[in-house]
């Protein structure tokens, strides 16, 4: 409501591993779970209680809903991957592994104008928490934005 997205948006929050649909959708949202090593800058404890056993346990989990999820989009369609991670084998990586094991996908480059500090040069967004430091910087992100191929 507060964005007026009200026509034709049908918002499903579920759990990946969980649900099954019957339908096929235009567009995905995955706000993967992750290790939030990217909230570090209002969470400082994070440097000193999450391992990389951590960030392994999530980028499983991560891989397991990227292959199932991707089953419920239409071709041409939008997959969207967000973490607060820092960790390149929750974002990079991750999106990496799985585009070397579905070829029926492809990178959407996500370019901010005035903002192509974030942009990496696959295509991918990774805000990092020294960005934006006129606004007392901002929490790490790693954003994906796959295509479905039709």
């Amino acid at each position: 409501n507060r964005l007026k997205l009200n026509n034709n948006l049908n918002v499903i929050l579920a759990n990946a591993l969980n649900i099954d649909f019957s339908e096929k959708f235009d567009i995905i949202l995955v706000d993967a779970p992750c290790s939030a090593t990217g909230t570090y800058r209002r969470h400082p404890e994070i440097i000193h209680t999450k391992k990389f056993d951590d960030v392994k346990k999530q980028a499983g989990l991560q891989r397991e809903i990227l292959n199932r999820i991707g089953n419920f989009l239409n071709q041409g369609g939008l997959l969207i991957y967000a973490t607060c991670s820092l960790s390149k084998y929750e974002g990079e990586k991750q999106i990496l592994n799985f585009l070397e094991n579905n070829d029926n996908y492809s990178i959407k480059s996500l370019n901010i104008k005035n903002y192509e500090i974030f942009s990496t040069k696959e295509g991918f967004l990774r805000i990092l928490p020294q960005h934006l430091k006129k606004y007392s910087g901002i929490d790490g992100f790693f954003v994906a934005c796959l295509q479905r191929k039709i």
